[in-house]
């Protein structure tokens, strides 16, 4: 997974996000990428489901050919992804596509979501 953002503090830039083998990080990229005002954000990727639900989430999402690309990913403070959900800017929820139980992990495994999210109890 690739993504660029200009981080110097002048005009918002547009993001380039490349897929592929990222799973449902370059997903993440792109709601953080509009969260923090990115005027436009391009999504790359080979698989159909991704690319509809990336064009979902407000990305201009483009279909590429079977390849190899760079990857590259941003360091982010948890804290700063925090705040943008909390204030209602980031919505991780979006990609999550099941949450079960962790007694429950074997079974959803055996038919992998494109982001699993486990609860346990303490």
């Amino acid at each position: 997974m690739a993504a660029w953002i200009t981080a110097t503090g002048s005009e918002p830039a547009p993001v380039l996000i490349v897929g592929g083998a990222g799973g449902s990080v370059p997903l993440y990229a792109i709601e953080l990428a509009l969260a923090l005002g990115a005027p436009a954000v391009h999504y790359l990727d080979t698989d159909q489901q991704a690319l509809a639900l990336a064009a979902e989430l407000g990305a201009q999402a483009s279909e590429v050919h079977k390849g190899s690309f760079p990857r590259r990913l941003g360091p982010f403070a948890v804290t700063v992804l925090l705040e943008l959900v909390a204030a209602g800017r980031l919505h991780p929820e979006r990609i999550t596509s099941r949450v079960t139980d962790w007694e429950s992990a074997a079974e959803a495994l055996s038919d992998p979501p494109r982001k699993l999210v486990l609860t346990r109890s303490l």
